[in-house]
């Protein structure tokens, strides 16, 4: 049986893998061939799993085996229906609730023992991440939040119940451990998808490697008791990683959130550390320092949330662009922006027409498919971009080529926020050539990746 699902495993991963391929890294653009051309790629995992379901069901019976088939269907329609649209996510939640509900048909009737110390875990965290995310958004998005609230409600009954049946079972029902490197698999997986993407080079190694260094920190917490001091330290090191990935975003610290952290940490440490200190002073420094690095990175991530800006990014990878130095010989294709796609009585603002300088026809076109663009003004305040210390005008919007548009050799482009109109008629700038220089290199990673 172990067998078998492992390589139903193995399966499902590759499927993933493909999507992750054609969709250049789940990049979404919801145009006509979005939905035809990856989003078929997208369900084919849980359309996988589906006839696994009916067919095998790991040994379950045929009802159950039914049952889970269902659960799995409604949750592949939700999956297609945030493909198609920018207003997908709401009709998909409301079929992953549907077959969330399904699920809870499954374990609901059998005997549980609620676990509440995970009821309150979960409920201080639906309230921090309520007041953080949610709402701010109710007063512009109503209908939206609330649909959003409902399934994340039976999102959390459903994982509360079938945990409180898992903790709570007598140990002789407890299915066998599985193997320590089954438990790293999904982080080495994480790991590769990683490096593979377009972030900026320091951001992508370093996230990269805090994976790495925690899938190795799993494998030794299964090995054996004499492996945890290691695992241990190595959970710190991976959270250090993981922070260095974002700091240079972080524009201020929450002292609410870090204050009820430091709270929670402290009442916490010395309701279970506080007995063991004289045992096992080693074990329980290491663990300490764990559970600190964690709740830095918790509040680090926070802050972000509650003070960053989507464009803090976009702004701190200008000054790769905008003040490029003489060794660095990088060709950027210059673009101009023409207007928006739009119908006869319609207007695409989300959509963007760039005219390419020096390309005169669809096929050439085709070869900038993919490829980063960058449009750079001036602002009227001056502020601070990440890692400088001299205040700029300039900002960025960046985005990418999606499709070519006619036979002239204009191209549509999607940017992370809309362009303004006052933007029409203006520059912008598209990778266009590589070099030798290490430099150039890097730079045109964060560029690509093209679909050549």
């Amino acid at each position: 049986m172990r067998s078998v699902m492992i390589v139903v495993g193995i399966v499902y991963f590759l499927l993933v893998a493909n999507f992750y391929n054609e969709s250049h890294g789940f990049t979404k653009f919801y145009n006509e061939m979005y939905p035809v051309c990856i989003n078929y790629r997208k369900i084919t995992p849980i359309v996988f799993l589906i006839i696994f379901s009916l067919l095998h069901g790991g040994g379950l019976y045929i009802r159950d085996r039914f049952i889970c088939a269902l659960g799995l269907l409604f949750g592949g329609i939700g999956d297609y229906l945030i493909g198609i649209s920018h207003e997908g996510i709401i009709t998909g939640a409301v079929a992953f609730g549907i077959g969330h509900f399904i699920y809870m048909t499954f374990f609901i009737h059998h005997h549980t023992i609620l676990c509440w110390p995970l009821l309150v875990a979960m409920l201080l965290w639906g309230a921090l991440v309520g007041h953080v995310c949610v709402f701010p958004l109710l007063a512009e998005q109503p209908i939206a939040v609330g649909i959003m609230t409902v399934y994340s409600l039976i999102l959390s009954t459903c994982f509360f119940i079938s945990a409180s049946q898992y903790i709570n079972q007598p140990p002789t029902k407890r299915s066998q451990d599985p193997p320590s490197v089954l438990l790293s698999l999904p982080l080495i997986a994480l790991c590769v998808l990683t490096l593979t993407t377009s972030m900026h080079p320091q951001p992508r190694f370093t996230t990269s490697a805090s994976f790495a260094v925690l899938a190795i920190s799993f494998y030794l917490s299964s090995s054996s008791w004499m492996s945890m001091a290691g695992a241990y330290s190595f959970i710190c090191l991976a959270n250090l990683l993981y922070y260095l990935s974002f700091s240079p975003l972080l524009q201020s610290w929450s002292i609410p959130l870090g204050v009820a952290t430091v709270l929670f940490l402290s009442m916490f440490s010395y309701h279970c550390f506080a007995d063991l200190v004289v045992s096992i002073p080693f074990l329980v420094l290491l663990l300490s320092l764990a559970l600190a690095s964690s709740s830095l990175l918790l509040v680090a991530a926070g802050s972000l949330c509650q003070y960053g800006q989507h464009g803090d990014y976009d702004a701190h990878q200008v000054k790769w662009l905008s003040s490029p130095s003489e060794e660095l010989d990088l060709a950027l294709l210059e673009g101009v922006f023409t207007g928006f796609k739009r119908g006869l009585r319609t207007q695409s603002e989300n959509t963007a027409l760039l005219k390419l300088e020096g390309v005169f026809n669809k096929e050439d076109a085709h070869f900038y498919v993919g490829k980063r663009a960058v449009y750079l003004y001036k602002a009227h305040n001056k502020t601070t971009k990440p890692g400088h210390t001299v205040a700029t005008r300039t900002r960025a919007i960046w985005g990418r080529i999606t499709r070519v548009h006619g036979n002239a050799g204009a191209v549509r482009a999607k940017f992370h926020h809309n362009l303004p109109p006052n933007a029409m008629g203006n520059r912008i700038r598209i990778s266009s050539l590589e070099t030798d220089s290490s430099k150039a290199v890097v730079l045109l990673q964060m560029l690509y990746p093209s679909n050549i």
